[in-house]
């Protein structure tokens, strides 16, 4: 089973559940300019940093810092279920993250 987080940061992981670090299994999220389609790398091996930062507000879109573009999901008869993630202009897609995570202050 994977998790995905989106960190205080602006990481998007996708690691073995319960993983807080980067372990050798957590890939970044990424958009690398060249595709339509988001990738997923070792997080210490991005080029550009802000290729794997991404801007996120409860409700609100999700956009790469490093090219503005927007984390949408669209429809297409090519994909599994009939969905696919992409990265294009923002179109006013939002997103809600469910379960959150709140550590405890030290």
């Amino acid at each position: 089973m994977a998790l995905v987080r989106y960190t205080i940061e602006g990481l998007l992981q996708l690691g073995p559940l319960g993983s807080t670090n980067f372990l050798p299994d957590t890939k970044c999220l990424i958009d690398d300019r060249r595709i339509k389609s988001p990738s997923l790398r070792k997080c210490e091996e991005v080029p550009r940093p802000n290729q794997k930062l991404w801007n996120f507000t409860q409700n609100g879109p999700i956009i790469n810092r490093d090219t503005g573009r927007c984390l949408e999901v669209e429809m297409t008869k090519d994909a599994n279920f009939g969905l696919r993630l992409s990265l294009q202009k923002c179109s006013g897609q939002k997103w809600i993250i469910r379960n959150w995570i709140k550590h405890a202050k030290q």
